[in-house]
């Protein structure tokens, strides 16, 4: 039976509310690295044309999936998404267990040795630092919770305390200096070299065993999926696929709305459920005034769920709206708060969510990682 996802926003203040938003970080990324790219005109090739059902098994997917985890109070979504979607490819391609578990901070890493700076990221550049550098475990280098650039310790002190002036930002934000990564072994073996570092040797050489196994021979093709009707088929074979999103904050009932006059609501965000910002509404002038971006793993698909939205309009009016078709992701703001009630055919999974298709399609951009068995 098709889920039937019903909900009214309604514009309370409980003590349950409050609790689940005191819990939350959902912080968001900078706007020009997720505003909607251009695609050429999409040709459905003949895998695509066959009538495709009207739900896929979500929960397949979702038990392919490493657990929800947390990017706390860094603006590093699109880091997390990459990585879930990396490690989940690994599972159906048999090359991991379920219990694996990647390093977003290096990745983070990686990728700002191209940023000099700027926190964040997207898709296409995440999957391609990947395979250009590898991936390591958590455990190899663990993920820190806040970048350095307003924080002062003895470890920021000790790792871009002496980086050069023009790459100090990118250490701060990146937590390593961006010469370790092309430094040559002996610079890095070398106690003589000012860029001594025995264990960033032992990790880097991680990543590119990493590299050489998972990705031999990987052609770097265009990561991008054009056509909702190819998202759709994708979902079907059980492959997650990464989505980049212009931030709507009423639509996800986010923390900052409130701060641009747009309302809030408990239930949907502890529901995991995403609406629409329709024109006219009070979310979608203030949001695009605000622009900011996220990015989730999609991990399913129901052409039949149904979800209901009350929205504050600009003329002062609060009016109700319906949409159908849903798509299920796997978001990085922990289980705690946003999804901590979200459940599918009665099953609970804390921490997922569910995005009308219309939003997703109108200012998403799908993005998948092909791995070889």
């Amino acid at each position: 039976m098709n889920l039937k996802i019903l909900l009214l926003f309604l514009f309370v203040s409980v003590s349950s509310s409050q609790q689940i938003f005191a819990q939350e970080e959902a912080p968001l990324d900078p706007p020009s690295l997720h505003q909607k790219k251009s695609a050429s005109p999409f040709l459905i090739s003949p895998q695509f044309r066959a009538p495709l059902p009207e739900a896929s098994n979500t929960e397949a997917l979702i038990a392919r999936q490493t657990p929800i985890r947390s990017q706390l109070a860094r603006g590093t979504c699109s880091i997390f998404a990459s990585t879930a979607v990396l490690e989940s490819m690994m599972i159906i391609r048999g090359k991991a267990q379920e219990s694996i578990d990647l390093s977003e901070e290096w990745l983070e890493y990686i990728v700002e040795f191209h940023r000099h700076g700027e926190e964040g990221s997207d898709a296409p550049s995440n999957f391609s630092a990947l395979v250009k550098y590898g991936a390591i475990n958590e455990s190899s280098m663990p993920y820190i919770g806040v970048d350095w650039t307003d924080v002062k310790s003895k470890l920021s002190k000790e790792r871009c305390g002496k980086v050069a002036k023009s790459l100090k930002k990118a250490c701060l934000v990146s937590h390593y200096s961006p010469r370790l990564l092309t430094a040559h072994d002996n610079q890095l073996s070398n106690p003589s070299s000012r860029l001594f570092n025995l264990d960033f040797l032992k990790v880097r050489n991680e990543a590119f065993q990493f590299r050489d196994e998972v990705f031999t021979n990987h052609i770097n093709s265009e990561y991008q999926v054009l056509s909702i009707d190819e998202v759709k088929a994708l979902l079907n074979r059980g492959i997650p696929l990464q989505i980049d999103l212009d931030f709507y904050y009423g639509a996800w009932n986010h923390r900052e709305g409130p701060n641009f006059g747009i309302p809030r609501a408990q239930e949907p965000w502890a529901e995991g459920m995403v609406g629409y910002p329709e024109i006219g509404s009070v979310d979608r002038k203030m949001s695009e005034a605000h622009p900011e971006g996220h990015s989730v793993v999609l991990v399913g698909y129901d052409d039949n769920a149904e979800m209901k939205t009350s929205q504050l309009m600009e003329d002062g009016s609060t009016k109700e709206f319906t949409y159908k078709g849903v798509l299920y992701f796997k978001n990085s703001w922990g289980a705690s708060s946003f999804g901590v009630n979200f459940k599918l055919n009665g099953h609970p999974y804390p921490g997922y969510g569910a995005i009308t298709q219309k939003y997703a399609e109108e200012f998403g951009t799908f993005f998948q990682l092909p791995l070889k068995k």
